[in-house]
């Protein structure tokens, strides 16, 4: 995919110039919508256009990661939650044993208040978490080797982040000399639901077949895209699931 250079756009119900894309229409499923908008939060030109410029390399590096070969996971609502459930509770164990002092998780606790709040609310929020929890969210997955997009992504990086927040609130009280176990930190779903029992992976399957087959790299990258798109448009990449 070739790199496409944008400029501003001046949405005439808006004094700030804004971003505006069209999303390739083989890549409307991964990303879940056709067109991506929203305001740069400024009204000068040359600071919109380097705004601009840096959230189109972003998507470019997406797309491009997309396309390329990496394989992308869909989870379900619950196992989102499980997954959540395990970085709580890695959180919580990184520091259980010496805490430190409550004014540490309060100034902590500010800070994700802060970078949690959207600095331009036109913004859509997914696009705001995602964009600015999603290095470490990536960094956690990837010990894991998990690599999310789009919706899943979405729903991964919210739960994350109230799961980052519950977290910080438990060390606190820890903090302050309250050692009782979280009345709430079984609200995620069990780590069991996380286990691969019986899944068989679409993308694995297909890079089999593919091997096999001797298909092409032009071929096989333009295999892999609409298998992709119809694991997102079914919910999951488990082909042990997959109904006519």
């Amino acid at each position: 995919m070739a790199m496409r250079m944008l400029t501003p756009w001046k949405n005439p119900r808006s004094e700030n110039l804004w971003f505006r894309r069209r999303v390739p229409a083989n890549l409307v499923a991964f990303m879940g919508r056709r067109e991506i908008k929203f305001s740069l939060g400024t009204s000068d030109s040359e600071l919109a256009k380097l705004r601009c410029q840096e959230e189109n390399v972003k998507l470019e590096r997406m797309w491009h990661e997309h396309l390329n070969g990496r394989t992308y996971t869909v989870l379900s609502q619950r196992r989102i939650s499980a997954l959540a459930g395990e970085f709580y509770r890695e959180m919580v164990a990184a520091h259980g044993e010496n805490p430190g002092r409550p004014f540490e998780w309060e100034a902590e606790l500010e800070r994700l208040e802060k970078r949690r709040k959207r600095r331009i609310t036109l913004v859509p929020l997914n696009y705001h978490l995602r964009t600015t929890f999603g290095e470490e969210v990536n960094t956690f997955l990837e010990k894991r080797g998990i690599r999310l997009s789009g919706p899943t992504l979405d729903g991964f990086v919210a739960e994350y982040v109230n799961a980052k927040e519950q977290a910080a609130k438990q060390l606190l009280k820890i903090a302050g000399g309250n050692w009782r176990p979280d009345p709430d930190a079984d609200r995620f779903a069990p780590v069991e639901v996380l286990a691969h029992d019986g899944k068989v992976d679409a993308m694995t399957m297909f890079d089999r077949y593919a091997d096999e087959a001797g298909v092409t790299p032009k071929t096989r990258s333009s295999w892999r895209t609409k298998v992709s798109s119809l694991m997102a448009f079914v919910g999951h990449d488990d082909l042990a699931r997959l109904a006519r």
